[in-house]
């Protein structure tokens, strides 16, 4: 039982935790959500999903669906947490 213990700390300690900057006005009807991850286990994936996740929620609060216009994304290398940049506009559905 202690084993199972230890262990799920451990996993839960390793476990990817993407943060993000929430949803920032860049001009007229046009977004961007930029985020990271600098636990060990972070991956692109799991920062691309945390973005999106804030754009979809900000565009449904509005009723609205989203178009992406631009952004970029950085994969983990030494030295370099996985970043991810999103670009979009609201609109109707």
């Amino acid at each position: 039982m202690k084993h199972c213990i230890i262990l799920a700390i451990v996993a839960g300690a390793l476990a990817g935790c993407a943060v993000s900057t929430g949803v920032v006005s860049m001009g007229k009807d046009t977004y961007m959500v930029a985020a990271h991850d600098s636990s060990p286990a972070g991956t692109l994936a799991d920062v691309k999903i945390k973005a999106l996740k804030d754009v979809t929620k900000f565009c449904n609060q509005k009723g609205q669906t989203f178009v992406v216009t631009g952004g970029y994304d950085v994969p983990r290398t030494k030295g370099q947490d996985p970043q991810v940049e999103v670009q979009f506009k609201c609109v109707p559905r």
